[in-house]
């Protein structure tokens, strides 16, 4: 089974790493912190979303509860980590430059955010005593431009 996803989330569930001679070494959580910081961190620093692709063997004879995530997705081996170039659409730049100006001149742009993330910000806005009136404006979605 292969399996491709969010870098941090994939590399958890690995237990052996490939090697870049091909040898199936040991993965422990002090190799992911490393490879966080070395690897993932300076690559979404650098605009790169990471996925990790991974996979696992099964013999015919003795096949999972498919079902069963947790035991499918587990003891997986990493075969790479990718960074993936993803530039803003063509429109993005004009569409925060109308915004910035008809909206709020102090406009933030939070691009990847977790529910919990944008939960935070609405209510830091909506609590603000910056002005007496405040209105909050999201769009969420792929190319919401």
């Amino acid at each position: 089974m292969y399996i491709k996803g969010a870098s941090e989330i994939v590399l958890k569930k690995c237990k052996t790493i490939l090697t870049h001679n091909g040898d199936i070494v040991p993965f422990s959580n002090v190799d992911y912190d490393r490879l966080v910081q070395n690897v993932i961190e300076p690559m979404a620093c650098d605009g790169l979303h990471t996925i990790c692709i991974a996979y696992r063997d099964f013999s015919s004879d003795n096949l999972p509860d498919w079902d069963d995530e947790i035991s499918v997705v587990d003891q997986l081996k990493c075969i790479c980590l990718c960074g993936i170039e993803n530039p803003l659409r063509p429109k993005i730049p004009d569409t925060i430059t109308k915004c910035r100006n008809a909206v709020e001149p102090n406009l933030r742009i939070l691009a990847r955010s977790s529910p919990q993330d944008e939960y935070v910000l609405v209510k830091g806005i909506m609590a603000s005593k910056i002005k007496s009136t405040c209105e909050v404006v999201t769009v969420v979605g792929f190319e919401s431009s």
